[in-house]
């Protein structure tokens, strides 16, 4: 590699740790600035690991940005070079075997398109913040640091867990977490 090119790998990996933040700050526009810098600069090199560091939320910031239209929209290089990403994202990995994304818009959108969602799941959808806390459950968090994340108390917690699994119609945390992990399969299978 010449220093270009490793200026450029910085620079790259710079942004896509740019994008993540921002995108873990609900600030989605400056998330997918920052994602379509990186892929501006790395779309003749194969050095993907930069893209691949932040592991599954990868494949939530790449599929945002395809869903983007005028301006802002990825040229065909851009949509050629996301999609591969996308492809080696989900065949990365986890760390305890799980497939461990975030359940955003984006995401939650996919999972009520495909067609491996029980028709249930559909007519009585989950509220975007029982979304939030599935996807919290499903991480492994405990209800009193899911509770100290969304900044309320445990007993509100408890109620949009009764929620959900309710919606869900589940019994337990581990029929919850198995439902979140068929839902996300489901998605992430998908090209």
């Amino acid at each position: 590699m010449t220093d270009l090119s490793v200026r450029d790998g910085i620079s790259a990996a710079t942004h896509v740790l740019a994008a993540h933040l921002a995108w873990l700050r609900e600030r989605q526009e400056k998330a997918l600035e920052n994602l379509r810098a990186a892929l501006t600069i790395m779309l003749d090199s194969e050095l993907n690991a930069s893209f691949l560091q932040i592991g599954k939320p990868m494949i939530v910031l790449l599929k945002a940005a395809l869903e983007e239209t005028g301006e802002q929209a990825l040229n065909e290089a851009q949509t050629e070079k996301a999609q591969k990403l996308i492809k080696l994202a989900q065949q990365q990995p986890e760390l305890g075997g799980g497939i461990r994304i975030e359940l955003d818009e984006t995401i939650v959108r996919e999972i009520l398109a495909s067609d491996a969602v029980p028709d249930f799941l559909r007519h009585s959808p989950l509220t975007p913040r029982e979304w939030q806390v599935l996807n919290a459950i499903h991480s492994g968090l405990s209800n009193e640091r899911i509770a100290r994340h969304f900044k309320v108390t445990p007993s509100t917690i408890k109620t949009h867990i009764r929620s959900l699994y309710q919606k869900l119609d589940v019994k337990d945390r581990q029929q919850a977490i198995a439902l979140a992990e068929q839902l996300l399969r489901s998605v992430q299978d998908k090209p």
